[in-house]
């Protein structure tokens, strides 16, 4: 039997997520059948899996790398945060509340017995698997409670590495700090370290890793290069952009409204490897200014950012489409575009006027709808495919044409009769695109359907990119090699099947 193996980080943002989706791909490789196992996310960036559940975005890209099926038991308690004080709580794929903090410290106990039952669950049909921690195991006056992190892998009898972000400095304070601060019997779970992020020249590393390994009781496993190229599936917050702009000067510019509670920004991953395409994330009005279109993301609190759009933007964006700008709004961003938005639900506010631009009308309702989506633009009939998650169900004003024309969803009876799942979905009018689907730009079909319009009224040069799945595979594989040329592999898959 193979004990399970825990990937914790000094820090988050150390690399965690990218270690056990590279470890997944490893062992799939070798015909390990593996999954990854986050117990606790906190997280606005989510997915929802094939039988309607919704977990944390890092989770159902782990389970791609591993070639299998996400399950909610990849991710039992998905956090999202609503304010600083509250974060909605999803338990095994649905909410089941809003929390603070204190509230939420006094549920752990039971949460606990739903992590293990979870892992149990997951550990019946793998050969191993692969846990991840969150932000750092050292929260010390946290431990008490903790369940994510080293407390759960001393309860399953998991065997533990710790990542280290060398980019942020401070690498080698922040690996012994860690392990020094630990209770004896936590830090003795941890059997070594990797060194992420690294540039220039190792031998310069070798007498301080000389120096810490005779101060801990900890190996160092390897030296993991600073991955370049395009990412794909970052969860972190810490890892946005903001303030940035990938592919500088291509014809193409797409600039991103950064809303406070931007949901799901991995919706824009597809952009980042079109060559004709430069992305930014958009934070005043003046940067629309150069925009070839401009997105309105999701938001997990819709109404929030929809004020804070008016007061930062003011009408830059209406000025923007009436001057012929292209507009996409994508779950709240495509709510934030229509006539109105009853709320009630994600947010105490009763209701708000939207921006107008499309002949839709948004009612709030208590269900969330996390529903996988297939099905076929309508204009030229190609493949899309999605998922939805929201409370905010987007009905057509009469005489408005749909985007999207959707298959019926397997799981919809979860969800009652009134879901908001049938037929038309999305509106297109002029030079303003909505939908509700998440994920949509991963179809090839639609995006480069999009990205032509833009071009064409703009009269810009544009060449598709490759196929994003075909690009997604590779990225997984290529993770699989730096990690692997990073470290003993012997040595390694030694620690990982033991």
């Amino acid at each position: 039997m193979i004990r399970p193996k825990m990937i914790v980080g000094t820090s988050s943002d150390a690399g965690k997520s990218t270690v056990v989706s590279a470890i997944c791909r490893v062992l799939s490789d070798r015909g390990v059948s593996v999954a990854p196992f986050k117990a606790q996310n906190m997280a606005l960036n989510s997915a929802v899996t094939e039988d309607g559940f919704e977990i944390g975005r890092a989770q159902a890209a782990q389970a791609f790398a591993a070639r299998t099926v996400a399950t909610c038991h990849m991710n039992p308690i998905l956090l999202k945060p609503e304010s600083e004080q509250r974060s909605q709580l999803v338990l095994r794929g649905e909410v089941v509340g809003s929390f603070s903090a204190s509230e939420y410290q006094k549920l752990k106990p039971q949460l606990f017995e739903e992590v293990l039952s979870s892992y149990r669950e997951l550990s019946k049909s793998n050969d191993l698997v692969v846990l991840e921690g969150a932000g750092s195991p050292a929260e010390i006056n946290l431990l008490k409670d903790e369940l994510v992190n080293l407390n759960l892998a001393r309860e399953i009898g998991a065997r533990a590495l710790l990542v280290a972000d060398i980019d942020r400095g401070g690498m080698f304070a922040h690996i012994f700090g860690t392990l020094r601060i630990l209770p004896v019997e936590l830090a003795g779970l941890v059997d070594g370290y990797l060194i992420n992020k690294f540039r220039g020249d190792p031998s310069l590393l070798k007498p301080g890793i000389d120096q810490l390994n005779s101060l801990i009781d900890a190996k160092a496993f390897g030296l993991l290069r600073y991955f370049k190229g395009a990412r794909f599936d970052s969860e972190d917050s810490l890892s946005l952009p903001v303030g940035k702009s990938s592919n500088s000067g291509a014809p193409l510019k797409v600039g991103v409204v950064a809303f406070p509670h931007l949901s799901n920004y991995t919706d824009f991953d597809p952009f980042l490897t079109e060559p004709f395409v430069e992305v930014a994330y958009l934070t005043k009005k003046d940067d629309i200014h150069g925009c070839d279109l401009v997105v309105l993301p999701g938001s997990k609190s819709t109404i929030e950012d929809l004020a804070w759009l008016r007061g930062t933007f003011g009408t830059s964006i209406l000025r923007y489409v009436e001057g012929g700008g292209h507009l996409l709004g994508i779950c709240g961003g495509y709510q934030m575009l229509g006539r109105e938005i009853e709320d009630g639900i994600e947010s105490e506010i009763d209701g708000a006027l939207g921006l107008g631009l499309l002949d839709v009308f948004t009612k709030f309702e208590q269900r969330k709808l996390t529903l996988t989506r297939t099905g076929r633009l309508i204009d030229g009939d190609s493949e899309v495919n999605g998922y939805q998650i929201h409370n905010g169900r987007v009905v057509h004003g009469e005489g408005v044409s749909g985007l999207f024309e959707l298959d019926e969803s397997p799981v919809r009876h979860r969800f009652g009769q009134h879901d908001g799942v049938n037929g038309l979905e999305g509106v297109s009018q002029a030079n303003v695109v909505g939908t509700t689907l998440h994920g949509v730009l991963e179809s090839d079909g639609f995006r480069r359907w999009l990205l032509q319009r833009v071009a064409l009224s703009g009269d810009k040069e544009y060449f598709p990119g490759p196929s994003y799945l075909e690009l997604k595979q590779e990225y997984y594989d290529r993770l699989a090699e730096w990690l692997v040329d990073a470290t003993s592999e012997t040595a390694m898959l030694n620690w990982l099947v033991s």
